[in-house]
C-alpha cells in the first residue's frame, strides 16, 4: 500500500475510534448500564462525534480533494485531537480540535479561490460556525 493510502487509513482509524467512543458515551448518557471504559466518554460525547469523527472524516474528503499536503493537517489534529479527548489527555484535545478546524476554514478559503460558488460557499460557512463553536466550547 502506497505511503498516502496509509496516511488516509489511519486518518480513518481515528476517525472510526472517535465515533465508537461517541456512541459509547452517548449509550451512557442515555442510561444504558454499561461499564465506564474512560471517565470522560459521557460529556465528551458531543465534541467526539462533531469534532473527532465527522470532523477527522469530512476535513480528509476536502484535504484529499484539494490535493495539498498541509490541508491533511485538519483531519490529523481533528483525528488526535478527538483520541486525546476520549482519553481524558487534559487541555490538548480540544485545542487540536480548535485547530484542525482552522485548517478546515484555510482548505475552504483554498477550495473558494479556486471555485466560487454557491455550494462552496455554504460549506465554507459552516466550517466557519464549526470553528467559532469550537472556538467558544473552548473558552
Amino acid at each position: 500500500m502506497p505511503a498516502p493510502q496509509r496516511v488516509r487509513l489511519l486518518m480513518m482509524l481515528l476517525a472510526v475510534t472517535a465515533m465508537l467512543a461517541a456512541l459509547w458515551g452517548g449509550l451512557l448518557r442515555i442510561g444504558w448500564h454499561w461499564p465506564l471504559l474512560l471517565r470522560p466518554l459521557p460529556l465528551a460525547h458531543g465534541p467526539l462525534m462533531i469534532s473527532g469523527f465527522l470532523g477527522t472524516l469530512l476535513s480528509l474528503e476536502r484535504a484529499v480533494a484539494l490535493q495539498r499536503r498541509w490541508a491533511y493537517a485538519g483531519p490529523l489534529c481533528c483525528g488526535l485531537g478527538g483520541l486525546l479527548l476520549a482519553t481524558g489527555a487534559g487541555f490538548l484535545g480540544p485545542v487540536l480540535l480548535m485547530v484542525g478546524s482552522g485548517v478546515v476554514v484555510a482548505i475552504f478559503a483554498s477550495i473558494l479561490h479556486q471555485h466560487l460558488s454557491l455550494f462552496t460557499t455554504t460549506m465554507a460557512i459552516g466550517a466557519l460556525a464549526w470553528l467559532v463553536g469550537n472556538l467558544l466550547w473552548l473558552f
